[in-house]
């Protein structure tokens, strides 16, 4: 495996690679800040609903049904905590919140002006945070910001990036976000009020941030990007060790117990590390282009890979055996997330839909 010196790793970014399938798929308008498409006025729709669907059996692989409310490319998608809804964001400049079992749309925030690179649920399922960013050359509004997933309330807009934002992550106990992006700077920040971690302050990786990642137990921060991954203190900013011989990596992710990282690569493998001593420990090969996007299972037994490839491949974590290849996109897989439940996988494309299968 190759490291990344001497390469202009400055200029890759995950958002430009992908990207570079969705001009023609066109933009999405910016209307009002929230749009809902219920005929209630109370939330009574919103209110939690169990995941099963009555009406046929699915087996392993199974697409049990396809998304298509974004105009353009998905970049990212994560599943509330208690598996009833999924968020989705998209170059359209929407998030859009729908209904896990059967994807009735439930509501659309329009809050950002420009592309959403990244979203993610609090652990309470309260709020979700979505990061967006200019493209091209052009210049534009490059926030992260809070809002309410159940009333679309918008909470705070954290301003401290200067470039895209590509990646945003929330700490376990949901007090604290970390967000990073093309501007190379790691912030850590009050999920509440939106002020800066004095620890974190000018904190810098060297290179592209493409994905950040909090340990199970908070106390670290794993970061992927242009130069390679590394872990960092939780609360501290501090150094603590580099993931060996990377390359670049577009997805970084921990294991449910803490005790391994995996890490999507530009190499067209996933990596996985110890996530004591950062060294590698598995490699997958079985995609054919770069690994756009990796996603434990909440059991820790397997990995969820999406590519460039168009496919989803589902594999265990321990031998790197492939048990599963799904193939129901049309375009570059941008996004792959692991309901709670452990028997289904949402995945977001280019091709501008989300797909949510059978996994289990």
């Amino acid at each position: 495996m190759s490291n990344t010196a001497g390469m202009p790793v400055h200029r890759f970014s995950r958002r430009k690679l992908l990207l570079g399938g969705v001009a023609a798929l066109g933009m999405g308008g910016v209307g009002m800040a929230w749009r809902r498409f219920s005929q209630q006025s109370s939330n009574t729709s919103l209110k939690p609903r169990q995941w099963y669907r009555p009406d046929a059996t699915f087996l392993k692989g199974d697409t049990l049904y396809t998304y298509r409310g974004h105009s353009s490319a998905v970049f990212s998608v994560g599943w509330s905590p208690d598996g009833t809804s999924i968020a989705s964001g998209s170059t359209d400049t929407t998030v859009q919140v729908w209904d896990a079992p059967y994807g009735r749309h439930d509501f659309t925030y329009r809050g950002h002006s420009k592309p959403v690179l990244t979203v993610a649920w609090s652990p309470d399922g309260k709020r979700i945070v979505s990061g967006c960013g200019d493209t091209g050359n052009e210049a534009g509004e490059t926030t992260v910001q809070v809002w309410d997933a159940f009333n679309g309330g918008h909470v705070l807009t954290y301003r401290g990036h200067s470039k895209p934002v590509l990646t945003a992550a929330w700490s376990p106990d949901g007090t604290t976000i970390a967000s990073g992006g093309e501007d190379s700077l790691i912030q850590v920040w009050d999920a509440a009020t939106g002020i800066s971690k004095p620890s974190f302050l000018g904190k810098t990786y060297p290179g592209i941030i493409n994905s950040l990642a909090w340990s199970p137990d908070g106390t670290s921060i794993a970061v992927g990007g242009s130069s390679g991954g590394q872990v960092l203190g939780g609360t501290s900013g501090k150094f603590k060790y580099a993931l060996l011989n990377t390359g670049i990596v577009l997805s970084v992710a921990w294991s449910p117990d803490g005790k391994s990282l995996a890490l999507g690569t530009d190499e067209k493998v996933v990596l996985i590390c110890d996530a004591m001593t950062g060294n590698c420990k598995l490699t997958y090969s079985g995609h054919t282009s770069i690994v756009n996007s990796v996603a434990w299972s909440p059991d820790g037994t397997s990995i969820a890979s999406g590519g460039f490839d168009r496919t989803v491949q589902v594999w265990n974590a321990t031998t790197g055996t492939r048990t599963l290849t799904y193939t129901g996109h049309t375009n570059s897989v941008n996004s792959v997330a692991w309901s709670p439940h452990g028997t289904a996988i949402a995945s977001g494309s280019t091709d501008t839909t989300v797909q949510v299968w059978q996994a289990m």
